[in-house]
């Protein structure tokens, strides 16, 4: 083998096929925060009580990225609510019509990936959504 095709290989084919293999990962798991965050803010638009809200939206995040195969330890949630001003919790933890709530998924993305050796580096993705309690929608009590 020629210095210059020992020096082309190295540089440039061996790069290129990392690069190349970084790519359907990167893809599917910036997919599945997106998917994930989009489910749990619905959830938690739609349940009345914080405390279940924030059940339904872990259980919505855990179905979404658990059906594509992402291990648990690669997936974290946030979320959080704002009332709109003068509002309050109402009873039982209910939040007012015109809140907003928002869901916050980081999935860790493996960044290189080298068969044989494995995944060498890895980042982290974050999608948020935020949704409106409607107040039509809203229990109104």
């Amino acid at each position: 083998m020629s210095l210059s095709a020992l020096i082309g290989f190295t540089l440039f084919v061996i790069p290129s096929l990392i690069f190349v293999l970084a790519i359907p990962p990167w893809e599917s798991r910036t997919a599945d925060a997106r998917d994930a965050a989009h489910n749990a803010a619905r959830a938690l638009a739609l349940t009345p009580n914080w405390a279940q809200a924030e059940a339904a939206a872990a259980e919505e995040v855990a179905g979404t990225t658990g059906d594509d195969g992402v291990p648990t330890t690669d997936v974290s949630a946030n979320y959080t609510y704002s009332l709109p001003s003068g509002a309050s919790l109402g009873p039982g933890g209910t939040l007012a019509p015109g809140s907003t709530v928002t869901a916050a998924v980081t999935v860790v993305i493996p960044a290189g990936y080298i068969p044989g050796v494995g995944t060498y580096a890895s980042v982290h993705y974050t999608a948020t959504y935020t949704a409106t309690i409607d107040s039509y929608a809203a229990d109104n009590g």
